[in-house]
């Protein structure tokens, strides 16, 4: 992997973060184009800065630290307090699944969602808060709107 190391951090707490049973070092480095050496040294730090941690089976995942960046960013910013209140209302007058989304870049980030739905299918795509979908020009209603 060519880049910063900044680039490479974040791009391991990326895959990290997508691997929710964790990931082997072979793994990662493979994933990441990194000699083992490197990604071994990497996660290292991250383990030892409190980001990530390994088990008993050499496997990494991401810690509640990471998680905790999310949780400061959004509260700093109040945007649950605000739309919560509104999702809860649309959702139970429409009983369907309501969620808010911020443009991140060239990505929708869902960050406060309301379900409707008090009994039988519940549809919730697996779409975690702080995930998103791609925005794409004319591929959807919600992207023309956003992107102009």
């Amino acid at each position: 992997m060519t880049g910063s190391l900044l680039n490479r951090v974040l791009s391991t707490l990326e895959l990290l973060s997508s691997k929710v049973e964790g990931a082997p070092l072979h793994e990662i480095a493979e994933r990441l184009d990194l000699p083992k050496s490197a990604a071994h040294r990497l996660l290292a730090e991250l383990v030892e800065q409190g980001y990530a941690s390994q088990n008993g089976t050499g496997l990494y995942s991401p810690t509640a630290r990471v998680l905790g960046l999310g949780h400061a960013w959004l509260a700093g910013h109040g945007i649950t307090e605000r739309v919560q209140p509104t999702l809860e209302r649309l959702a139970a007058v429409t009983g369907d699944l309501a969620r808010y989304a911020v443009v991140d870049g060239d990505r929708l980030a869902w960050v406060a969602s309301a379900q409707g739905a008090r009994f039988g299918l519940k549809v919730d795509p697996d779409e975690k808060y702080g995930s998103g979908a791609v925005l794409h020009f004319r591929r959807t209603g919600l992207a023309r709107v956003l992107l102009g």
